[in-house]
């Protein structure tokens, strides 16, 4: 009889053990639930931070054209910095009226700096070159704007009708031009 009540005992105390151990493991495992439902939030540094990289082509009066990888945030005169800068022939009352220095350049862009209208001997005489002449986008009559290729009265009054404009780029950004009219008139346009 002694030894039914220790063995009693013995499988009470087991019995108690098992019970205790399957509410722990009960309990780890509601608690790991709940903790991977919570987020992590981690907070990067600026320099651990990649800059993205975008591809400039500058072409025309410049130390040296090409094309330069920047940093995504790069401006117009963080072009012409990486190129040298503009050369002795670029027409820098062109690039002043036409280019705003503090715009963003995106990847893939292209930006020509045009030389300045030299003058000819010919014949005995001195002739001035024909001059190329800029036309506001802002302020051109229709007139003024059927000059330029691809552009007659009709489009010219829808150049009128969507202004302003911030750049020349905004002529394709309002869908008033597409973009080959705007690349072969480049050279003309400007916004001031």
């Amino acid at each position: 009889m002694n030894r039914s009540l220790g063995s009693m005992g013995l499988e009470r105390i087991l019995t108690v053990f098992l019970v205790l151990g399957s509410l722990m493991i009960c309990f780890g495992v509601y608690r790991e639930i709940r903790m991977s439902n919570e987020v992590e939030v981690e907070f990067l540094e600026k320099s651990t931070v990649k800059n993205l990289k975008i591809l400039v082509d500058i072409q025309g009066a410049v130390i040296h054209p090409g094309v330069y990888e920047l940093s995504e945030n790069s401006r117009i005169k963080d072009v012409l910095v990486a190129s040298g800068g503009l050369s002795a022939v670029a027409d820098r009352d062109y690039v002043s009226k036409v280019f705003n220095l503090a715009d963003k350049v995106k990847d893939g862009q292209k930006i020509y700096i045009p030389e300045i209208n030299s003058i000819e001997a010919g014949g005995g005489s001195i002739e001035a070159k024909s001059q190329i002449k800029c036309v506001n986008i802002n302020t051109a009559t229709t007139e003024e704007l059927d000059t330029l290729w691809g552009i007659g009265s009709s489009r010219a009054n829808d150049i009128i009708n969507a202004r302003p404009y911030q750049k020349v780029e905004d002529l394709t950004g309002k869908g008033v031009i597409s973009k080959g009219v705007l690349d072969r008139n480049r050279e003309r346009l400007c916004v001031y």
